[in-house]
């Protein structure tokens, strides 16, 4: 849905990623992704006058308030995905945004190394491996 071509080009989009990490541990922005330019910040002032099309919110330390913050002031914002399994730490925020929004979580995304962690750990408990 963010993509639209012209004469079988696409156009570049915007995607903001909302995180609290130093400005050093990223890269600077850049278009990767074959036509997707991704921005990072961990503040609504950041993003205001950036054109995105799609937030993405890494957990930990960003507050459901900031999301709700952008998709108030950005009406072009179409999608907003969570790298967390669950969204509880956004919902009770986004409950009231009156416009459609598309919402995606990273369920799922964790599976498989969560159930090495397990085993690992009862591995390590019971055979003192």
């Amino acid at each position: 849905i963010f993509f639209k071509t012209t004469s079988r080009r696409m156009t570049t989009v915007t995607v903001g990623v909302l995180v609290k990490l130093p400005n050093d541990a990223w890269p600077p922005p850049k278009e990767i992704c074959n036509g997707i330019n991704f921005v990072h910040g961990s503040t609504a002032a950041e993003f205001l006058e950036k054109s995105i099309k799609a937030l993405v919110v890494v957990p930990p330390g960003i507050s459901g308030s900031t999301a709700r913050e952008l998709l108030e002031k950005k009406p072009e914002i179409e999608w907003l995905h969570s790298f967390s399994a669950g969204v509880d730490h956004l919902s009770p925020n986004l409950q009231n945004v009156q416009r459609a929004v598309a919402y995606t979580n990273g369920r799922g995304a964790y599976s498989s190394s969560l159930a090495e962690y397990a085993l690992l750990g009862a591995l390590y408990f019971n055979k003192k491996v």
